[in-house]
C-alpha cells in the first residue's frame, strides 16, 4: 500500500455487496447456513427486484445486514489502508429518498466510522444504475461520486466515427453532480468492452 502511495496511488476496493452465493453452505455466504433453517437468516432476502446474477441478494430492510456491511468495510479501510471503496451494483440496495436504509445509510456509517476513529474519510463510489440518474442518486445517497457509464459507451461509439450530440454531454462529465462530488471517468469496467480495445491501441493511432 505505501509503494503505492508513494508513487501517488490511490487504492480502491471493489466491494460486492448486493448478492451472495448461497447454493452450498461448505461454497457460499457463511451466515445464510448459520440458521437450522437457513431462509429464517435475516442477511439474505427478497429485498430488490434488481437482477443479481442468480444468487441471493443481500437484506438492507434488516439492521444486521448494515452493520455487516459496514463492518467489512470498516475492516478494509483499518487493516490496509486503503483510499476508498467502490460498490458494485449499488442499484440493488440503494432506497432513493430513505437516508436510513440501503446504500444511503452504509454511506454514512462510513463516514460515521472514520470520523469516530479519526481517520480520513475514505472515497465512496458507486457502479449505479447505467443512465445519467446515477447522478442524482449519488448525490442523495452522499457518496463521494459514481461510475459515468454512459461516457464509456458514447466514447467507444465516437471512437469508431459515430459521432452525436450526446458526445457533448459526455464530455461535461461533471455536470450536475453537487459541487463535492465527481464522476468516475475510466477506459476500463471490468468485464466490459475496453474503450483502449475499440480505438485499437497504440498502434493504431
Amino acid at each position: 500500500m505505501q509503494n503505492c502511495h508513494d508513487r501517488g496511488l490511490r487504492v480502491f476496493l471493489d466491494l460486492v455487496l448486493q448478492h451472495v452465493k448461497c447454493d452450498a453452505p461448505q461454497n457460499g455466504f457463511p451466515y445464510h447456513f448459520l440458521w437450522q433453517d437457513p431462509t429464517d437468516s435475516p442477511f439474505t432476502g427478497a429485498f430488490t427486484d434488481q437482477y443479481s446474477f442468480n444468487m441471493q441478494p443481500l437484506d438492507y430492510d434488516n439492521a444486521c445486514v448494515l452493520q455487516f456491511a459496514t463492518d467489512v468495510c470498516s475492516y478494509w479501510l483499518a487493516t490496509f489502508g486503503i483510499d476508498g471503496l467502490r460498490f458494485d451494483q449499488v442499484s440493488g440496495y440503494y432506497k432513493s429518498g430513505d437516508v436510513a436504509e440501503g446504500a444511503p445509510a452504509l454511506m454514512n456509517a462510513i463516514r460515521v466510522w472514520a470520523d469516530s476513529n479519526k481517520r480520513p474519510r475514505p472515497l465512496l463510489m458507486l457502479e449505479d444504475t447505467w443512465g445519467y440518474d446515477a447522478i442524482v442518486r449519488t448525490d442523495k445517497a452522499g457518496a463521494s461520486g459514481c461510475w459515468l457509464e454512459p461516457y464509456r459507451a458514447v466514447m467507444q461509439n465516437a471512437s469508431q466515427g459515430n459521432l452525436y450530440p450526446e458526445l457533448m454531454r459526455v464530455l461535461q462529465a461533471n455536470r450536475d453532480f453537487d459541487a463535492d462530488k465527481s464522476p468516475v471517468i475510466y477506459i476500463e469496467n471490468h468485464d466490459h468492452l475496453s474503450l483502449m480495445c475499440a480505438v485499437g491501441g497504440l498502434d493504431y493511432w
